[in-house]
């Protein structure tokens, strides 16, 4: 059976099992506490599991549903009170884009 991937053949089970490198360590130190981050490329959630985690507010975006499917980013997001929006439709402009951000409650 072929490995999953993406519109743009990324490996999807790579970036699932890709452990975390620092990167949303480094991320938090340039935010202020709480900030709200856009993320575009999130992938399977490898950064934004770690900036929810040190309570950062999330606007993950990823063109791919594949990588979006991934169950441990919607559980961290539903953890921090947060929910996992998906838009699988492509927006002709920046403000339909934003019509599908992930909002705190």
């Amino acid at each position: 059976m072929p490995a999953e991937v993406t519109r743009d053949c990324s490996p999807v089970e790579i970036y699932r099992r890709l452990p975390p490198g620092g990167e949303a360590e480094l991320i938090h130190r340039a935010l202020s506490p709480g900030a709200s981050t856009l993320e575009l490329g999130c992938g399977a959630g490898r950064i934004t599991h770690g900036l929810v985690r040190l309570g950062h507010f999330v606007t993950a975006v990823d063109e791919s549903a594949e990588m979006l499917a991934e169950p441990d980013l919607e559980a961290a997001l539903r953890e921090a009170g947060l929910e996992l929006v998906r838009c699988l439709d492509e927006p002709r402009s920046w403000s339909e884009a934003r019509s599908c951000e992930n909002r705190a409650p």
